[in-house]
Parts: structure tokens; C-alpha cells; sequence
């Protein structure tokens, strides 16, 4: 069976990202072909003032012309083993993310149809819509996406960008405040 090449990473936005230098050692060991998509994390970095919109966090993969989006869904354990690969400055916000699990399949047909067709590269980018907890005020603000699989061991950085710059002052100032965040609900005690 033909093998794809070595994970050709990207972030699929525009040329203002970057894949840190300090990354491509850990990402040039994943192998689509073998990738494990069970152990796959996805973390973003952002400031505190901005989430990622509830249920809008996806992987994207593409090979041979073809793409398939995966959602995402929050994995709260991961966000320690992140926040330890890559401690937050003060002022981010972290969060982590995993496959959700009903995609694991997709993500499988996806990757024996790329093999099948003989794709020799596939790429994979994180992303996700964006909602505001304040103001995030005048400045930069940077935006970090952080992967973690089987191979590269811990989270390493995919991409680095600045958000204002990336979606302008127009598009900032239209996204969306975000719902207020639930507080913990306790169990009940049954007798």
C-alpha cells in the first residue's frame, strides 16, 4: 500500500501565520498514513478577551483535491498538559480540543481515500469562529494553534498570527459577544 508523505501542516489561513521553526522537528514525525486520530489534540491560544465560538471548532484536512471538515469538541483534561507544553502569557486564554467521536470514521475513510488515490501530501489546519468576552482594546492580538498526537509527543505550536491583523478592524468589530458561561452544575445527592 503506497504511503503519503510525511504531514505537510498548515494552518489554511493567509501568508500573515507561521509554523515556528522550534516546530517542524515534532511535526515532521507525523505520518498520516499511521497518525493515531484518537490521540490527536488541538489547543488555541488567545487573549482572554476573545473564545472560540461554542460548536464551531474543526479540523481540516486536505489530499488529493479533496477536504473534509471534523468537528471538534472540548477536552478540559487536555488543557493542563497544554498549558505545561506551552505555558499561556498572562493575559491568554487556553482551550483544548479533541475529535469528536462520531468523526473518527470520516476521519479514517478520509485518509483510505487519499492513500487509495494515490495523494502524496496531505495538510491539516485548525480553525474555529470567534466570539468576544470584552473589548479586546487597540494592539495585536496574538492567537497561538497547538497540535498534539502520538508522534510529536507534546503540544507543539502549528501557527502563530496576529487576529487583528489577519481579520481586520471591520470583521473584529462584528464578531459576536459570547453567551454568558454557565456556571459548574453540582450532582445531586440521591438517597
Amino acid at each position: 500500500m503506497p504511503r503519503l508523505a510525511p504531514l505537510a501542516l498548515a494552518l489554511l489561513l493567509p501568508a500573515c501565520s507561521a509554523t515556528p521553526i522550534a516546530s517542524l522537528p515534532a511535526l515532521s514525525r507525523l505520518d498520516p498514513a499511521t497518525l493515531e486520530a484518537g490521540s490527536l489534540r488541538a489547543a488555541v491560544l488567545m487573549p482572554a478577551t476573545l473564545r472560540p465560538l461554542p460548536g464551531t471548532a474543526r479540523l481540516v484536512l486536505k489530499a488529493g483535491g479533496q477536504e473534509v471538515t471534523l468537528p471538534l469538541v472540548t477536552d478540559p483534561a487536555a488543557v493542563a498538559e497544554a498549558a505545561r507544553d506551552v505555558p499561556p502569557p498572562p493575559g491568554q486564554h487556553l482551550m483544548a480540543f479533541r475529535i469528536a467521536p462520531e468523526a473518527l470514521s470520516a476521519l479514517e475513510g478520509f485518509r483510505a481515500a487519499a492513500i487509495r488515490d494515490g495523494a502524496r501530501r496531505m495538510m491539516l489546519g485548525v480553525a474555529s469562529e470567534a466570539c468576544r468576552m470584552a473589548d479586546p482594546g487597540p494592539g495585536a492580538l496574538p492567537v497561538s494553534t497547538l497540535l498534539r498526537t502520538r508522534e510529536t509527543i507534546t503540544f507543539v505550536v502549528l501557527a502563530r498570527f496576529d487576529l487583528r491583523r489577519l481579520l481586520g478592524p471591520a470583521a473584529l468589530a462584528g464578531l459576536p459577544p459570547c453567551a454568558p458561561e454557565a456556571p459548574p452544575q453540582q450532582e445531586e445527592a440521591h438517597s
